[in-house]
């Protein structure tokens, strides 16, 4: 790989010191505008781009921020606010060093001390949990800026989420559509983002005179997973609790078919395997329905009662 030009080497081709090469760069008033114009010319022909860290070095200051992530990718909101965390940086010459932790506490403590080496000014920190004791320790006197909703409000500094209102926001919406039997799905392990959702939630039932049922299954590292399979698991025990039909003519030729249908909203066509309820999949329970056949049609299902 050829060296890279430096100062100096503008300077040689000038001839001029690397000093008088730095001003004309910078546009300095004592160097003249014929100078300053050759030195341009020349750093471009050599492909010249100043070095940022020697600069900063120099200067004692920093254009570099941290940050760190428990994940990234589409079913995560990380992706959205790197992207703007990104584009605010780069307005005031700041890039962003990131770093995704995989929801590990070990690697989340490690990212931060190597980002504090290369010298970062600050790093920004979505906490995989809510003792962040890790994250103090490994990052010193360089300040830590906290995002999301599992550290406590007594950081100095922490931008947090009001997920306790989220829990009782979900409630009022659906409770708005008619809804009374709710169930909230959340997920190991536990932290105060989740303590928070729960803790709206129930108020906002039991306030409107409603059973709260939560159910934590699964793992943070893939939540919409574990949402989906604890849905299909409530669908599977809500079947089993109920009498088999008299007739197969009224519930249609898979009972299990009737029973989602009638309890997803209209607009959603949605079909089950014809395996037991238990060995219901994802990918089967939620597949798009193919059109109806034409002729007549079997009657709909009868209301059936919410489950004891």
């Amino acid at each position: 790989m050829p060296n890279r030009p430096t100062l100096k080497t503008i300077g040689q081709l000038a001839g001029l010191s690397h000093v008088a090469v730095s001003k004309a760069l910078r546009d300095a008033p004592d160097i003249s505008a014929a100078t300053k114009e050759r030195v341009r010319k020349i750093a471009e022909e050599l492909g010249y781009t100043p070095n940022v860290a020697a600069r900063n070095l120099y200067l004692q200051r920093t254009s570099t921020i941290g940050m760190v992530v428990p994940a990234v990718g589409d079913n995560t909101a990380y992706d959205l606010i790197f992207n703007e965390v990104s584009a605010a940086a780069a307005e005031l010459e700041f890039c962003v060093m990131l770093g995704s932790s995989h929801r590990s506490l070990q690697l989340e403590e490690r990212h931060c001390r190597m980002m504090v080496g290369n010298q970062v000014g600050a790093i920004i920190v979505a906490s995989c949990t809510s003792d962040v004791s890790h994250i103090n320790a490994a990052c010193g006197s360089t300040p830590v800026i906290f995002i999301g909703g599992k550290t406590a409000p007594e950081e100095p500094c922490a931008l947090l989420c009001d997920y306790r209102r989220s829990g009782a926001l979900a409630v009022e919406h659906l409770t708005g559509l008619g809804h009374r039997e709710i169930v909230l799905l959340t997920y190991e392990p536990e932290n105060l983002t989740i303590l928070q959702k729960e803790a709206g939630f129930t108020q906002s039932m039991e306030v409107r005179g409603l059973i709260p049922r939560m159910i934590r299954t699964g793992h943070a590292a893939d939540a919409m997973r574990a949402g989906m399979d604890a849905g299909i698991s409530q669908v599977s025990a809500a079947a089993s609790r109920i009498s088999p039909p008299r007739s197969r003519k009224t519930w249609g030729a898979r009972p299990l078919d009737s029973l989602i249908k009638s309890l997803f909203p209209p607009g959603r066509p949605v079909q089950c395997s014809p395996a037991p309820p238990a060995k219901v999949g994802i990918s089967a329970a939620f597949a798009p329905v193919p059109p109806a056949p034409s002729g007549p049609q079997p009657a709909p299902p009868p209301p059936f009662p919410s489950p004891s």
